[in-house]
């Protein structure tokens, strides 16, 4: 039997240990729910097919890639990156996907569906005519662009679903002209007038599917894709789609830049799926100091319990001794040490899930197709921590369980 100057400490022990099985399950629980949220992010339907692109940060000053010695460069570089091994396709725009960069333009959509004079923003990005197959973003309605279109003539755009979808409803937006303002000298754009210059109509030539852009969690906005001019020297992003494992033809790339223009600089190559990744730098860090304080505090709770049943078990020899003499088997000893370990394992749980469940709204923002009470979430951490406190317990038990009964009976 305890002593009873002992009993004190038990109970300190004993809270203790169930704080510990608490602590550790609402780290559990937070460290699930980020891990759930980041698969959910980079699982969901992007609208682009993101196996085997490379994409290409680049900069080139502009006298340089204009100037006679360099003509056509966009023309010598498409040309020489499609010759290489492997590339199915290549492609220019202003804007990388998911790079923290996108214009807005401030147009005018003549429609029944909202105001035509007033401005609207819409996302728009300059693409060479490969872009949308370089990328796998579907053609819907219409057609994409042609080597033959340009900025000046014809004015034609691309606009995604959400767009066509806002300003033009059910109407089929092929045909229908959106009004971009004039830009000035340093790349600024010039209000609207009074009366509206028809020779601002930029044609919808085609309607492609929602693709996202910037962020993984925002809902896409009305994007605009306007063809890039081949003379407009270098833009600063290339997508490249290969046949195989894109990172293979990474050093004939970087050689075919030096070859063709020694004034373009390489800033960055990665693989989309890679540049999608940089995307949740944050998420993936506090993900794993979730995940490693909770295993931190998993194991001294394991700890914990691995050591106040060890302890008891020795407190309790004489008496498992006296039950084994009169009758008691291996299973009923083993039982009566891990039912008072799945008691304090309960306890802690109790606690520990409606304290996770409050913890758990604080890191509401990052999460992304679940909610802080995700039952799955919740049921899983429950049953790591359950089992892990079972196996601690279980090894005092097991050792309770096979006490010779006359040693034990002895046992002062």
């Amino acid at each position: 039997t305890y002593h009873s100057g002992s009993r004190p400490k038990q109970r300190f022990s004993r809270a203790l240990v169930i704080s510990q099985v608490a602590l550790s399950l609402c780290l559990l629980i937070g460290a699930g729910l980020l891990i759930r949220s980041v698969e959910n992010l980079r699982g969901q339907d992007i609208g682009v097919t993101r196996d085997n692109v490379l994409m290409l940060d680049v900069f080139a000053d502009e006298m340089a890639t204009k100037s006679s010695r360099y003509p056509d460069l966009q023309g010598q570089l498409l040309e020489r990156l499609k010759s290489v091994p492997g590339v199915r396709s290549v492609s220019f725009s202003a804007y990388r996907l998911f790079s923290g960069s996108m214009s807005t333009a401030p147009v005018r959509v003549p429609s029944s569906h909202i105001n035509p004079e007033k401005n609207v923003e819409v996302r728009e990005n300059w693409v060479s005519s490969e872009y949308f197959r370089t990328l796998g973003i579907k053609l819907l309605l219409g057609r994409t662009f042609t080597v033959e279109d340009t900025w000046v003539e014809p004015k034609v755009v691309v606009i995604n679903e959400s767009m066509a979808r806002h300003y033009f409803g059910q109407e089929d937006p092929i045909g229908k002209t959106i009004y971009f303002p004039k830009v000035d000298a340093q790349g600024r754009y010039i209000p609207f007038g009074s009366q509206l210059d028809k020779s601002l109509g930029v044609e919808v030539v085609g309607l492609v599917q929602d693709a996202k852009y910037d962020d993984l969690r925002e809902a896409t906005p009305s994007m605009a894709y306007l063809p890039i001019s081949p003379v407009e020297g270098l833009p600063s992003s290339i997508e490249i789609r290969t046949a195989g494992q894109p990172t293979g033809v990474v050093p004939q790339i970087r050689q075919i830049l030096t070859q063709v223009n020694p004034n373009i600089i390489l800033r960055s190559i990665k693989t989309l799926e890679d540049q999608i990744d940089d995307t949740l730098v944050q998420e993936r860090l506090f993900t794993k100091v979730l995940g490693f304080f909770g295993l931190l505090a998993l194991g001294l709770a394991c700890v914990g319990l691995y050591g106040i049943m060890s302890y008891a078990v020795v407190r309790r020899t004489n008496e498992i001794g006296i039950r084994m003499a009169l009758g008691a088997q291996q299973t009923d000893v083993l039982w009566m040490v891990l039912r008072e370990t799945v008691l304090l394992v309960l306890v802690g749980v109790g606690i520990g899930v409606p304290v996770a469940l409050a913890a758990a709204r604080l890191v509401s923002s990052l999460l992304f197709g679940l909610t802080p009470s995700d039952p799955m979430t919740i049921f899983l951490a429950v049953l790591v921590m359950a089992a892990a406190g079972v196996l601690a317990g279980y090894l005092p038990a097991r050792k309770a369980s096979r006490v010779d009964p006359i040693v034990a009976v002895r046992w002062e």
